[in-house]
């Protein structure tokens, strides 16, 4: 049943596996935990901002949202308002937003009144946009940020597939444990166990990482390939109808009208979001997404020009295969498809793959150990930007209420500080209890300042839901600093502890 792999082939591939993956590690570490927290984005920014109104829009107040967003959105001189959008349902859960953008990268957004589309006030949830950007951009500039973490899912796909290949046995041991021996083997397992249960979601998320991320190339390719080069014609085929330059002044079309006419067309009901580029002019075009619950892809998008004319739809729902495939990238990676069970079992997945990039740099250093070549000075540095960077993740959270432009600072702030850490305390196992101790106490700090913040509202609905959730990570990082200092003097007093896996 399970064909004999030669050994040389299993060496050279595990060669491979372990020097793409110690290459990668900490860049793929920190996208799977960020993208892991960014599963319940939504969430987050209810958790930030709570109290907003509820309930599914009307059709009347789709369109009032958006005169109002373009009649108000703040445009510079020199500047040129490119977008206006307005996003229910699916993509914000309990709230309805309107945003702009404009030509020269200004953009915001503000909550809408679900029954008569005035603007309230504004969207304000910088930490769950610093999540969101971690993971899509690693906070480097765009598009070279999207571009990396493109290039880090390919790097994934390539160590699931070589993980796979260099243990010929990891399928037929998936429910293998062995207990009471070194902590390699106990860590190899459950490096090897989570690899294998969580598969599907390896290879489903790396692959849609990858995708998305070299989106641009592939409509590069694309454009060669099909089109003769014409960049426009391929991204119109990949994205659908694009505004064109015209900016003569033109009224923007009837929103319930059109509305009606799209739920005609595809018989679904429920607006996702409507968007206009180059908004109030002669080249304006409208993309209308109606949700369809029974597919993969967050639903079927109709496009319309600027008289309101109906133009094509993006076959999302009942198109080609390859129109299909490509409206559900977005929702397998970020797990968008089907409600909050999905969500929670892509962040129990997503947990399956932080804890896999932490344990596999943790084997390699145990076998060095084993082989007589211990790095103790790179086990610290391992255990620093694995706690750090989880510290990281979080910490933004307690200075981003002041100004969003602590974001950046301080995750490189915390992991900074963890490695300088790993510079005063010489003992691993030590170090690692200190970081998951600030850990517990970052998180804990959350929920006060966001109970001092929001008072009442911060423990009602999701906001309690989410602080909820902060608690038991609190509890599990805390627990664990006394677990392991136990764990320690059962070992004997002075001896130098073999350091614990950054995920334990």
């Amino acid at each position: 049943m399970f064909p004999k792999i030669p050994a040389g082939f299993v060496k050279a591939v595990l060669a491979g596996h372990s020097a793409l993956g110690l290459f990668f590690a900490g860049l793929i570490y920190l996208v799977c935990l960020s993208g892991t927290l960014a599963v319940f984005h939504t969430e987050t920014i209810q958790w930030e901002q709570p109290g907003a109104p509820t309930g599914r829009p009307t059709d009347a107040a789709f369109g009032v949202a958006i005169a109002q967003m373009t009649e108000q959105a703040p445009v510079a001189d020199g500047d040129e308002l490119h977008s206006v959008s307005v996003f229910a349902h699916r993509l914000q859960p309990d709230r309805t937003t309107a945003h702009y953008f404009t030509d020269g990268g200004a953009f915001g957004a503000h909550i809408v009144d679900t029954q008569t589309g005035a603007l309230l006030e504004e969207e304000h949830a910088p930490f769950a946009e610093y999540l969101s950007n971690l993971h899509i951009y690693l906070r480097l500039p765009a598009p070279w940020g999207i571009y990396l973490v493109g290039l880090i899912g390919i790097a994934m796909l390539s160590l699931v597939v070589s993980g796979i290949l260099s243990h010929p046995r990891i399928f037929r041991d998936a429910f293998h444990f062995r207990r009471g021996g070194s902590r390699r083997l106990q860590e190899a397992d459950l490096h090897n166990r989570l690899s294998v249960w969580a598969l599907p979601f390896h290879l489903t998320v790396s692959f849609t990482g990858a995708f998305l991320g070299l989106s641009f190339f592939t409509v590069g390719i694309l454009a060669f390939v099909a089109y003769d080069g014409d960049q426009d014609k391929a991204i119109a085929a990949v994205l659908g109808p694009q505004a064109t330059e015209d900016h003569t002044p033109k009224a923007v079309p009837d929103i319930p009208a059109l509305i009606a006419d799209a739920r005609e067309r595809t018989g679904l009901q429920d607006v996702n979001y409507i968007s206009i580029d180059h908004v109030g002019t002669q080249g304006q075009v409208l993309a209308l997404e109606l949700d369809s619950t029974d597919d993969l892809a967050r639903g079927e998008l109709l496009y319309y020009g600027a008289d309101g004319q109906f133009l094509e739809d993006s076959g999302a729902t009942d198109g080609s295969l390859g129109a299909q495939t490509f409206a559900a990238m977005a929702p397998l990676h970020f797990g968008t498809f089907s409600g909050h069970f999905v969500k929670f079992v892509w962040f129990a997945f997503g947990v399956a793959s932080t804890l896999v990039t932490a344990t596999g740099v943790s084997i390699w250093m145990a076998r060095r150990r084993e082989q007589g070549r211990p790095a103790p000075l790179w086990e610290r540095v391992w255990i620093s930007l694995a706690w750090g960077g989880a510290i990281g993740c979080f910490a933004p959270a307690l200075f981003t209420p002041i100004s969003a432009a602590f974001a950046t600072p301080v995750l490189l702030l915390s992991i900074l500080a963890a490695l300088g850490a790993a510079w005063v305390v010489r003992d691993s196992a030590r170090l690692a209890r200190l970081l998951r101790f600030a850990l517990g106490l970052v998180l804990v700090a959350m929920i006060a300042v966001n109970v001092a913040i929001n008072g009442a509202a911060a423990l009602a609905g999701v906001p309690l839901l989410v602080n909820l959730g902060l608690a038991v990570m609190a509890a599990l990082a805390l627990s664990s600093v006394v677990w392991y200092a136990k764990e320690a003097r059962t070992r004997g007093a002075g001896h130098q502890s073999a350091a614990p896996a950054p995920a334990e």
